[in-house]
């Protein structure tokens, strides 16, 4: 869409238990219908940057060394204008 409004999620990838953060994560935003809406590598803070996507509910799953990692979600009211 050209004229909707572009947002940006940023993703950090931590272990479950220990809260440490993951570098070199493979991370992969889906819309709610399974698609690959983009995919990204975690940096050295754990975090990947989505940008100019749209305000939608998301699935976000990760892997680290070929183990899949715990999945979350984000939700529309969740995007902040700017």
């Amino acid at each position: 869409c050209q004229v909707c409004d572009k947002y940006n999620l940023t993703v950090t990838a931590r272990d479950k238990f220990t809260k440490e953060l993951l570098p070199d994560t493979e991370v992969v935003l889906k819309d709610t219908e399974g698609n690959i809406v983009q995919t990204g590598t975690s940096n050295s803070y754990g975090a990947v940057v989505f940008n100019d996507i749209k305000k939608d509910d998301y699935t976000i799953e990760g892997k680290l060394y070929d183990v899949n990692l715990e999945g979350t979600t984000a939700v529309k009211n969740e995007f902040k204008a700017n």
